[in-house]
């Protein structure tokens, strides 16, 4: 039981730590985006 539990955290975890780096990258990727179109 607690493996489960511990597995499903980690599994959240991983996943939040997934959307969060995304998300990075999309910001980065638009203030390029911006920066290539003002040049």
């Amino acid at each position: 039981m607690f493996s489960l539990e511990a597995d499903f955290i980690m599994d959240g975890a991983a996943d939040m730590a997934m959307t969060w780096e995304k998300r990075e990258i999309d910001i980065v990727s638009a203030v390029l985006e911006k920066d290539l179109t003002k040049v």
